[in-house]
Formats: structure tokens, sequence, C-alpha cells
């Protein structure tokens, strides 16, 4: 199964599930819309009724404009009941206008579910409102090729003394493996320790587009897209040294390697 089809699911279902959901709440709510109550009590009515029967004070019962806004807002204490709620003297109305005075109880009685969900609802009215835009970015940057996925080795080893058989190897290996997991093209290639070697690069030459080899590749007259600059930009990186890294001060990586006995210099 391939990336797109992956994405698809992930987002697909969870959204179908929310459409059918809505779906099944409105035409239960039109076809009870169509039933109306025997004494005429309207959704205000019955929503005021139950108010009062709890013993709370202090509520408000107030109309809203939009068809299914009904809520209950505990800041002002206000139960505020759309047209065809607040009004309407049907079955469904009832329903609706008794969920909603319901709301109003919990909060008297600090009902914790409910703290938790106001505590969370604004947020998640704000992302149910450009949930599409993380959406659309995506579509984008993956059309454009702005963003593109890396090999990086298989075992993170030193090509720089590797032969041509064990390049082939060690890059075949993590390239093949990156497509089929994410079902994309891995047309980028960093070279582990920011070293190489000529059998190393005719490998990479023959397998990617672009490679990274170090900073320094960048600042000469033409730019070759398989000696590529890079910066490495690690977890463990304080703001300070992060900024120094973007500013161009730390960028002899080869040196820290040195230092540190890692990578191909490290003791034997």
């Amino acid at each position: 199964m391939d990336g797109l089809w992956i994405w698809l699911i992930c987002a697909g279902v969870p959204l179908l599930f929310g459409l059918w959901a809505q779906m099944r709440v409105k035409s239960t709510f039109n076809r009870y819309s169509q039933v109306p109550t025997r004494n005429g009590l309207t959704g205000a009515q019955a929503a005021e009724a139950v108010v009062r029967y709890s013993g709370l004070d202090g509520v408000t019962i107030r109309p809203v404009a939009g068809h299914l806004t009904d809520h209950y807002d505990p800041r002002s204490r206000t139960l505020n009941l759309s047209e065809n709620v607040g009004q309407a003297a049907t079955v469904a109305a009832l329903g609706v206008a008794a969920h909603e005075a319901g709301h109003a109880i919990q909060d008297a009685r600090n009902y914790r579910p409910m703290r938790i969900r106001q505590t969370v609802l604004p947020a998640a009215q704000f992302g149910q409102s450009l949930w599409f835009l993380p959406v659309l970015i995506g579509l984008v940057v993956g059309a454009t090729g702005l963003v593109t996925v890396g090999s990086h080795t298989h075992g993170h080893v030193d090509l720089s003394k590797a032969s041509e058989e064990e390049a082939e190897r060690e890059v075949e290996t993590s390239k093949r493996l990156i497509e089929d997991r994410l079902g994309v093209a891995c047309r980028h290639f960093a070279y582990p320790w920011a070293v190489t070697g000529p059998a190393a690069e005719r490998v990479v030459a023959r397998h990617f587009r672009t490679a990274a080899l170090r900073w320094q590749t960048n600042r000469r007259g033409r730019i070759d897209p398989l000696r590529l600059g890079r910066t490495p930009v690690l977890r463990s990186d304080e703001g300070m040294f992060f900024r120094a890294k973007v500013n161009g001060r730390l960028d002899k990586e080869a040196v820290v390697y040195r230092l540190l006995r890692r990578g191909p210099w490290r003791r034997a």
C-alpha cells in the first residue's frame, strides 16, 4: 500500500464518518420536526421547565440565528436556541432543547467531563475551520516537489572507505525501503559523516538527482547538484547553536567529528 492510499484512508475514513453522522443528525431532526407536541409546548418552554425543575438560577434562554446552532454557553450561563427549536412545538425541538438544558445542569453541578469539553472546545472549533489548510499545503508541496524524501544509507557507513559494491548495497537498500514504505520516490541523498569517495559518488549519481555533502561546497562558483551543501541540525541543538548553524558559523562538520573522534575519525 503506497503513501497516497494510506493518506486517503487516514484522512478519508474520519471525514466520511463525520459526514455520515452529520447527515444522520439532520435527517432525524427533520423527520421528527414533522411530529407536533400534543400540548403545544415549544422548545424554549421545555428548556425553561427543565431548568426550573432542576432548581437552577440565573440561566437565561435566548434565540440564536442559524439551523441547529443550539448550544449552552457556560461563560454567560445562557441557553441559545435556534428558531426551529426555541419557537417550534415539535418532538425534535423538545429533544434538542432538553439536551441543551442538560448541559446547564452539568455546568451547575461542576460535571468534570463537561469542564474538559469546554476547555478543548475553542481549539477544536478553530481547527475545524482550518482543517483544509494543511491538506491543501501538503498537496501543493507534494505536487511541486518543494519537499522531497532523501536517503542517508542503510547502515550510516563511511562511504569514503567503501567499495563500489558496498556503496551500491547500502544506497540501494536504503532507497528501496524508503520507497516501499512511504510510497514516494526517493530522489535526494545526504552523505553520512559528510565524506565521500569516487566509488560512492558514482553510485549516488546513478540513483539520485541531488546529493548533499558539506557546507563549503555551496560557496564556490558553480553549484554541483550532486555535491550540495548542508548544515546538520540535531534535536540536542539549543537556540544558540541552531542560530549559529543557520548563520553559517558552525559549518565545518568534519572538524567537529575529528575533534569528537566520531565517524571516519573514530579511534580503532
